[in-house]
């Protein structure tokens, strides 16, 4: 994945289009299936995450009653009335999201799970594999999600979507992560989740040869 295809997968959650605008996971969604969609080669725009927010706030996407954490939830951070996402309101939101484009004639074949993994090993399989993915993890107390895009061996950094930020050159450092910042962040322990869960999106398409999320994803050096 190029930088311009960075700058064309990366949303930025504070960009005043989203009613919930302190929800990140919304904005990774609506990232992870830009990039399902792209995988796919599937024509048409995907949803900025605005757009994401407002249908799945709507009939017939809520119909799932723990969709979002109340916002008395401990250490949300600064939250609106309608709390924030967990990983299992993600992966509930996307598959209802994909059920909803196929009813309406629409070749979206992908699924999303739950999942966890105690080393970096899963994770670059999953990217490998091209299997679009949410990460959740903790900075300061407050919970975030963000969406990983590959490993650089050269500079021994990960390359991170985080929606929290926007893409700009003053902003660069903060979408290049070391494995140790990456380990901390997400091996932080939070009630709104388990460490190291992450929420995996899979192509249901048998036929599919999907190309990895980076094509310069490489295990060595990393475990």
């Amino acid at each position: 994945m190029c930088e311009s295809d960075l700058s064309q997968t990366h949303q930025w959650q504070y960009d005043g289009s989203q009613t919930t605008p302190n929800d990140c996971v919304v904005t990774c969604l609506a990232m992870v299936i830009h990039q399902a969609r792209r995988l796919q080669g599937l024509s048409g725009a995907s949803p900025a995450h605005g757009e994401l927010a407002r249908a799945i706030d709507s009939p017939p996407l809520r119909t799932w009653r723990w969709y979002r954490l109340p916002p008395t939830f401990p250490h949300l951070g600064k939250l609106d009335v309608r709390g924030a996402t967990p990983p299992d309101g993600a992966v509930a939101a996307f598959n209802r999201y994909a059920t909803l484009l196929q009813r309406g004639g629409e070749r979206f074949e992908w699924q999303a799970t739950r999942a966890r993994a105690f080393s970096f090993k899963p994770l670059l399989d999953q990217l490998e594999n091209g299997c679009p993915t949410i990460l959740f993890g903790v900075e300061n107390r407050t919970p975030h999600a963000v969406v990983p895009v590959g490993y650089d061996p050269r500079h021994q950094q990960w390359l991170i979507l985080d929606p929290g930020y926007a893409m700009t050159p003053q902003n660069e450092g903060r979408f290049r992560w070391s494995s140790a910042r990456l380990a901390a962040w997400w091996g932080e322990r939070h009630l709104a989740f388990r460490r190291y869960t992450m929420v995996v999106i899979r192509s249901t398409d048998a036929t599919s040869t999907t190309l990895p999320v980076r094509s310069s994803v490489q295990k060595q050096g990393v475990q």
